[in-house]
């Protein structure tokens, strides 16, 4: 197998015109995305500033007058007692949820009729209606303090439930509900239905950015420095096919299995020097970047070892890439090959991330993009960037093992046996 490994590899070093090329074209393309999608990459500039409308159509007065009168009956403690006579809106989640509201520094809420704010929203005048339904509070003191009836639901209703903002605020509310959930199951399951719950507390944190200690912020550049990379790496597999279509015309197989090579002995060369070359072109490609837009100042001797570790696993997907297209070139016409193979590498680098951020592709296609190897590849990568923890290699390399396995297995499986080509 060393031999044909050589072999393809001096093929493939014999036109370094074409190696350098990529390496120019990836650094052209580096810069231009760098500096013209900063924004989408770094969400720095991205304006959170939001217009809600909140539109409450319960009656809080009149639900807690009623859970007096109906809780009249049980024995509840002086201090519950307390909170609902002289501090009812510590525990009403309808005046919780307005308040928080109120304390993010980038939401307005304006508190309007459900026919002022279906207009307002229709003409683009606020991002979203949150609606709160009459017997609300009612059904969610039941719930929360009672354990009684099946709880309660607020709608947010948006124009664009794509829009980072509105998927902001989604998660805002769902974090506002799942506290009062939360703290709600814990005193049922301490059995404290004597004492009230303190849900000022659970809900109520004051508003503000946050960072995970820790991670460290992606830039624009070291995205598309990998992103890029990845994707014209891949390109190396469909320069192994095109090199074995030449060979396949002029007979250089049917040669190669009369000395009594073994047809797999000519794939495996294939694999071994796409490996060799991809592994090439993307040290190259990710040093240079470095040394050209200074993508990893003062980091450690454990990051670049975890960067080398991604990048060797990067290159066995690419080189069982190039193990199916070459199969797949023995059972095709030569001119059809080439551009089929530059579809497929084009749509995994559009789903995968290689082109535009992952997140503003639609959630069904970031899902997919997760599972192809250059998706998988690029996560890594940028996983390993934030947190240079080798924790987050475990499962990613186990992918890629997966995908390179099982494209080799489908190379071997499509690859003619001798007299069948």
């Amino acid at each position: 197998m060393g031999p044909f490994i050589r072999k393809d590899f001096l093929v493939l070093w014999r036109d370094r015109t074409e190696m350098i090329i990529s390496i120019l074209t990836s650094l052209v393309i580096i810069v231009i995305l760098g500096f013209t999608t900063s924004s989408w990459v770094e969400k720095s500039d991205v304006p959170l500033q939001m217009t809600v409308a909140i539109v409450n159509k319960d009656n809080e007065a009149a639900a807690l007058a009623q859970f007096r009168s109906s809780s009249a009956s049980l024995s509840l403690s002086g201090k519950f007692t307390s909170s609902l006579e002289n501090q009812p809106e510590q525990i009403l989640p309808a005046s919780l949820l307005m308040q928080r509201m109120k304390e993010q520094s980038f939401i307005t809420t304006n508190v309007m009729d459900s026919e002022t704010a279906r207009n307002q929203l229709q003409h683009k005048d606020i991002e979203a209606i949150i609606t709160i339904p009459e017997g609300f509070t009612l059904a969610a003191l039941n719930k929360m303090l009672l354990n009684e009836g099946g709880g309660a639901a607020i709608t947010l209703t948006a124009d664009h439930r794509s829009s980072m903002r509105i998927d902001v605020l989604q998660d805002l509310i769902n974090e506002f509900m799942q506290s009062l959930n939360l703290q709600s199951a814990i005193d049922h399951t301490l059995d404290t239905r004597t004492a009230a719950p303190d849900l000022t507390e659970a809900v109520s944190p004051a508003g503000g950015l946050e960072t995970i200690a820790g991670v460290k912020p992606l830039t624009s550049f070291q995205y598309y420095a990998i992103a890029i990379s990845i994707v014209f790496a891949l390109f190396i597999s469909i320069t192994t096919a095109v090199k074995a279509i030449t060979e396949k015309r002029e007979h250089v197989f049917q040669r190669i299995l009369l000395a009594g090579s073994h047809p797999f002995q000519y794939l495996a060369g294939k694999v071994g020097s796409t490996f060799c070359m991809s592994l090439l072109q993307l040290s190259i490609l990710i040093l240079l970047s470095h040394f050209i837009f200074n993508l990893f100042p003062g980091r450690s001797l454990q990051f670049w070892l975890g960067m080398a570790m991604i990048t060797i696993a990067t290159s066995l997907s690419v080189a069982a890439f190039s193990a199916l297209f070459t199969s797949m070139t023995f059972r095709m016409k030569d001119s059809a090959a080439s551009g089929l193979f530059s579809l497929i590498i084009g749509i995994l680098g559009t789903i995968g991330g290689s082109f535009i951020p992952k997140y503003i592709l639609p959630d069904w296609l970031k899902q997919v993009g997760e599972w192809t190897p250059n998706g998988v590849s690029l996560s890594v990568f940028i996983q390993w960037i934030g947190q240079d923890s080798f924790t987050v290699l475990t499962t990613p390399f186990l992918k890629m093992a997966v995908f390179s396995i099982m494209l080799i297995v489908l190379g071997c499986l499509l690859f003619p046996r001798r007299g069948r080509i």
